[in-house]
């Protein structure tokens, strides 16, 4: 759980609307995602079947207690008094509904992947819902996104609030709940980068020989100059850090570890956390 947890990456949290906080009482949770199933006889039906909480593959380690968002969410509500109300389809109008006389409104998004083959897109599968929900719906969002790898999210502009986590297997919905609260407090940063286009991306090869000539040029560095929904190594904190840097040398500071001896370079920096939240800053060096 504490690994799911430190995984959970915030994206975005426009007036703080995070953590929720007492004055909370009733939640709208909106979407398939929310609740999705973690079929056992599904996925042991071929070695490379996944779902929101596995990889497909040889590698895939099948949890038996998956537990979803929806499950997560009840969780803390039940000993934090706060009401869920539910509507784990993907039509926009009932979630409408179900968001009227809501405090804030969480909309659930994934996708899945396995060994061996390409994507056919970086659309999640609720992407028409998550999209046209978002703009219709007038209360505060939250959305919350399973995600395989990097992923487009069109819906970002119209949320006050984005969370991501890669698939984090059983404790999935409890990890979400628990940076939704404050219980934890976010520190990871994105791994890939959230394009904005498609078209910006590698394409995927459905062929069993594929040739790639981008070469060095992929992951971030491919990104470079143009817009993205969120760069490569972005996420936020409940609180905020200072980064001081000390020392950038190549020789070992008074007081820096013994690690720094055999370094090419050695830079030594401080943080401090600024906020009112305990968390973690992580510091991030880019060499060109």
């Amino acid at each position: 759980r504490e690994l799911a947890t430190k995984s959970v990456v915030l994206l975005k949290n426009q007036g703080q609307i995070l953590p929720l906080g007492p004055s909370i009482k009733r939640i709208a949770l909106l979407g398939s995602a929310c609740d999705a199933a973690h079929d056992l006889h599904h996925l042991f039906s071929s070695w490379d079947q996944g779902d929101y909480y596995v990889l497909g593959g040889s590698g895939r380690v099948v949890g038996v207690d998956a537990v979803s968002i929806r499950a997560g969410l009840h969780s803390h509500c039940s000993t934090r008094g706060c009401e869920v109300i539910v509507s784990v389809t993907d039509d926009v109008s009932l979630a409408m509904e179900a968001a009227s006389g809501a405090d804030v409104a969480i909309l659930c998004s994934g996708a899945t992947t396995t060994e061996g083959k390409d994507r056919d897109s970086l659309s999640v599968d609720q992407q028409s819902f998550m999209v046209l929900a978002s703009r219709a719906i007038s209360i505060p969002i939250v959305s919350l996104t399973i995600a395989p790898g990097s992923v487009l999210m069109p819906w970002a502009n119209d949320v006050e609030a984005a969370l991501l986590i890669f698939l984090a297997g059983d404790y999935t919905g409890l990890a979400f709940a628990d940076v939704l609260f404050g219980v934890t407090n976010p520190a990871a940063k994105l791994p890939v980068t959230i394009p904005k286009f498609e078209s910006d991306t590698i394409a995927p090869c459905k062929e069993s020989d594929c040739h790639y000539s981008e070469g060095l040029h992929a992951g971030f560095p491919a990104f470079e100059g143009k817009d993205v929904t969120f760069p490569f190594g972005h996420g936020l904190s409940y609180s905020s850090f200072d980064y001081k840097l000390l020392a950038l040398t190549n020789r070992t500071p008074a007081g820096a570890p013994s690690i720094c001896d055999d370094a090419v370079m050695c830079i030594t920096v401080r943080i401090t956390n600024t906020g009112s939240f305990s968390g973690g800053g992580g510091a991030q060096l880019y060499m060109g």
